[in-house]
């Protein structure tokens, strides 16, 4: 008598008109990272008085992303922050962070915006923990920034580059960041 290996039957076969879930688009982060980070407090200590009121904030927000394979992409979120009382700079913080995204699945419309909403939503809450402890170092109260709309953001660049053809960037002015 010989024995074969045959598979066992499927029992739980997927209900019909189900998709197969490895051909549902996904992202999957490899990685996020700080690429460069800066914090200038170009008056202290005159800036750190605590009698001073909470200085005036304005913030730019920016998403990128560039292919680094046939699935694989890098995004790139970026942020700055200036303080100021009056016409004083109490401080200035630039912070771009990187994130390493796979992408499967996905037209190309799908992929640009995932690269643009989703995946800086899935960075934002950590570049918002590096703002606010960089702030809270620098001798400043920490620094929480409100959430950023990504949506927002993308369809505003996609109507800029409609305008615009040649150079519609994808970053937005946010007075108020705390």
């Amino acid at each position: 008598m010989s024995e074969t290996n045959t598979p066992p039957e499927d029992n739980a076969a997927k209900p019909e008109g189900q998709p197969d879930p490895a051909t549902l688009p996904s992202i999957r982060t490899l990685d996020r990272y700080v690429k460069d980070l800066s914090f200038e407090n170009p008056n202290s200590p005159m800036s750190l008085n605590p009698a001073l009121p909470n200085p005036a904030m304005e913030a730019q927000v920016g998403v990128g992303f560039r292919q680094l394979g046939p699935e694989q992409f890098e995004v790139e979120l970026s942020c700055t922050v200036t303080a100021k009382h009056g016409d004083n700079i109490a401080f200035v913080i630039e912070v771009n962070y990187g994130g390493l995204f796979v992408l499967q699945n996905m037209t190309q419309e799908m992929s640009e915006r995932a690269l643009l909403v989703d995946c800086p939503q899935i960075m934002f809450p950590y570049m918002r923990h590096i703002i606010a402890e960089a702030t809270r170092s620098g001798g400043f109260s920490p620094l929480t920034m409100q959430a950023v709309n990504f949506v927002e953001l993308y369809e505003k660049q996609k109507a800029d580059a409609k305008a615009n053809p040649q150079g519609a960037a994808a970053s937005t002015p946010t007075d108020n960041p705390a």
